[in-house]
């Protein structure tokens, strides 16, 4: 791992300067010199990866195989021209860049931040840069490189520094036709990108996205295995750094003012704050999954500030659900949204995105270059594709927002999942069934959608894949989620859910695996869906003993416990909070 933000670093010469200081000024010999520095600087503190542990006048960073091999390719590579290289030149880096690379690819050693903090990345940049396709090899090999030790923010720093980012694109856009190239190349856009906004933007304002569609469309669908990464990343929000991109930064805020209808009470004023744990631009279902689990009392009363409006105005429809008596009323000119519920009591929310994520905007600029409908073309081979499941985590990464996940179903997207799902279920996949699952949810988030993958059989081909994989609670837990956001506003699909089985599948599911809290917590905002506008599926769960289940599930999960508190009232039980 290299230096973490913020966090007390010191350079090469000045360890080493410390090391030379034990042995000359306190006389220490030369192997406890080396340690007392170790535990001097750790115990200050200072972050010691990528520094050399070398003993001055008995070792050198010059002995390290890493910064031989560095120096080697330094001079090689750029000795003469390319067009003067003669082939034991060329053949000379590419075997460095093999052994550079061995090096920087094992695990458990700091060779990637000592190659980074010792110019790998300026001078891996650079032959990218120097190198055509006429040594497509070297090229490969810089790019596979460079790759490994774009590890942290120090390293992707550098690289952006040097101009890494339109360097990596020109590759890309000079050669289309090459997948290995290709290939390489969108490694290295994935190790730039990850965790890191600023290169995000970087490619971004390159067009990387439209040049990933053109080669999507001219290059075999299962030859680019980090071009499905590639989208993933850029459209992750991944970098803590920046409050924009957290995945934990969208919060909700309220102010409660208690006011009796014939009287105010300015002393009753408080604060209340509920941080949500994932962004409106990822997922918007996660919304209702988590405020679900908000106690909202009877005479609510919310009007929210949301500048954030105009672009997750169909997220926004998800709050509905939260309490029978919610209604939602949206004012879109004055961006705002005012719940009512009737009661003695007045309630007033402010609502504020503290980070609306810029790759929201990425995700709405791929699809409305047709990404959707290239990613689903490459759904569409099933399992006999090698490039499913990335495919699948790239697609979802794009469906932010209603309109999306409506022409993804449109591009017969939902049709290519239900087929991906009866396949896995025949042929025993785990990874792909829980990849479709996941993608097959956040689409279900369009109503339109929900409708159409009922009417599709939807339903039943869930209730195969939990008899398949009965005994993998990660798998029901995905199809729990599906079945959670299908029955979301709609009795018509919670009757049929039912119908189907579902009400078995949870009872089975929650006993078979009572440690699993992820499931038991999942099983509780089912059953709410379920239940809170279909009283006739309570006493059908009811009779089924799903109570004493989510009851016990209430006791042993300290995560659970408002899932399923919300669970128990909606089932009608009076004594609900006990």
């Amino acid at each position: 791992m290299g230096p973490s933000a913020g966090g007390r670093t010191i350079s090469q010469e000045a360890f080493e300067a410390l090391v030379a200081e034990n042995m000359d000024d306190l006389g220490m010999d030369p192997e406890e010199a080396l340690e007392d520095a170790l535990q001097t600087l750790t115990l200050q503190g200072v972050d010691l990866s990528g520094i050399i542990k070398c003993i001055p006048g008995v070792s050198s960073t010059r002995d390290n195989p890493l910064i031989q091999t560095l120096d080697k390719l330094k001079d090689v590579a750029f000795s003469t021209s390319n067009t003067s290289k003669d082939n034991a030149e060329v053949e000379e880096i590419v075997e460095l860049l093999n052994k550079f690379y061995g090096l920087c690819s094992v695990e458990g050693t700091e060779n990637a931040t000592i190659a980074s903090r010792n110019g790998g990345v300026e001078l891996l940049t650079r032959i990218c840069s120097s190198f055509d396709v006429q040594f497509e090899t070297t090229l490969v090999l810089a790019m596979k490189a460079l790759s490994s030790i774009l590890h942290d923010a120090q390293s992707r720093e550098i690289f952006q520094q040097n101009g890494g980012p339109k360097v990596v694109a020109d590759i890309l856009s000079g050669n289309r036709k090459n997948p290995v190239i290709l290939d390489s190349s969108f490694s290295v856009v994935v190790a730039a990108s990850t965790n890191d906004e600023i290169l995000k933007e970087s490619f971004m304002e390159l067009k990387i996205d439209e040049l990933i569609l053109q080669i999507l469309k001219e290059q075999p669908k299962d030859t680019l295995y980090s071009l499905y990464d590639a989208i993933r990343v850029l459209l992750t929000p991944d970098d803590t750094r920046v409050l924009a991109s957290q995945n934990s930064t969208t919060a909700l805020h309220w102010t409660c003012n208690t006011q009796d209808s014939a009287h105010h009470t300015a002393s009753s004023n408080h604060v209340r704050r509920v941080r949500l744990h994932q962004p409106l631009a990822i997922g918007h279902n996660h919304w209702q999954l988590q405020l679900a689990t908000a106690q909202l009392p009877v005479g609510l009363h919310v009007c929210a500030y949301a500048p954030w409006l105009d672009v997750h105005a169909d997220a926004l429809g998800e709050l509905a659900c939260l309490h029978p008596l919610l209604h939602l009323r949206v004012l879109p000119l004055v961006r705002a949204v005012s719940f009512v519920c009737a009661g003695p009591f007045a309630y007033a929310y402010h609502c504020q995105a503290e980070g609306l994520t810029t790759v929201y905007g990425y995700a709405r600029r791929f699809a409305k270059l047709g990404i959707a409908d290239a990613l689903v073309k490459a759904l569409c081979d099933g399992l006999s594709s090698p490039i499913l499941a990335s495919a699948c985590i790239a697609l979802k990464a794009v469906a932010v927002n209603d309109e999306i996940c409506k022409s993804i179903s449109e591009s017969g997207g939902i049709d290519a999942i239900l087929q991906c799902l009866d396949q896995s279920t025949e042929q025993n996949n785990k990874a792909i069934a829980r990849v479709c699952c996941s993608l097959l949810s956040k689409l279900a988030g369009s109503d339109t959608n929900k409708t159409l993958i009922v009417e599709k059989g939807g339903l039943n081909c869930l209730m195969k894949l939990s008899s398949r994989f009965s005994e993998d609670p990660l798998v029901l837990q995905e199809i729990m989620s599906i079945i959670t956001v299908l029955s979301l506003r709609s009795p018509e699909n919670a009757a049929s859910a039912v119908e189907a089985g579902v009400a078995d599948f949870v009872l089975h599911a929650m006993q078979k695996f009572p440690t699993s809290y992820q499931l038991q917590r999942q099983a509780c905002f089912m059953i709410r869906n379920l239940v809170v506008r279909n009283p006739e599926n309570r006493i059908i769960l009811l009779s089924n003993g799903i109570e004493k289940l989510v009851r016990k599930a209430k006791v042993s999960h300290a995560s659970c416990k408002d899932a399923a508190t919300a669970a128990l009232r909606d089932l009608g039980l009076d004594d609900y909070n006990t």
